[in-house]
């Protein structure tokens, strides 16, 4: 999933970097797997693929996920739409009681949590799984970054949540939108 890519629209980008380089960044973390958008026949995998859009409220996030999805389903691509929290009728209910409803930091954590387990059993893992392409507005990059880094909460917390959570399901591409504030 992380060897250099092959189609035409990223190789280029791959010819100039040395086995040392590759390997090197293939150590780094988080991994992320580079992907292009072209004619399903060349890049349809057996799994689709999941690309989340992270950054603060009114960086564009999205705006970006509806052009996105027009321009993925242009190249012949199924596409799920989806946010977080929310994207099933149970995380829309627990996005009201986030946004609306004083409550302990932990508390905050876990809600958000118990939000993405559904989302990801419901609509991501099963859009995956059919080869579609899932587009997501925030996923747990945005819980390290509000409960983690906002508000404190213990990393190994948010990690082993992590872990239990949504396991291996994580995105192949987070496009981080950095707005000056």
């Amino acid at each position: 999933a992380n060897s250099p890519p092959t189609s035409r629209t990223t190789t280029a980008r791959w010819q100039n970097t040395s086995a040392d380089e590759l390997s090197a960044s293939r150590d780094r973390a988080p991994r992320r797997t580079r992907i292009a958008i072209g004619p399903p026949a060349m890049t349809v995998p057996a799994r689709g693929r999941f690309i989340t859009l992270e950054g603060i409220d009114g960086a564009g996030k999205s705006t970006h996920v509806a052009f996105l999805a027009e321009r993925i389903r242009a190249a012949g691509h199924v596409v799920v739409t989806t946010r977080e929290p929310g994207g099933t009728p149970l995380g829309e209910t627990l996005r009201g009681l986030l946004l609306n409803e004083p409550m302990g930091r932990v508390t905050e954590t876990l809600l958000m949590f118990a939000a993405r387990r559904e989302h990801v059993e419901r609509v991501i893992r099963p859009a995956l799984e059919r080869g579609d392409w899932v587009l997501c507005d925030r996923f747990t990059d945005a819980t390290w970054a509000y409960q983690g880094g906002g508000h404190g909460v213990d990393r190994a917390r948010i990690a082993e949540l992590a872990r239990w959570v949504h396991g291996d399901c994580d995105p192949d591409l987070t496009i981080l939108f950095d707005v000056p504030t």
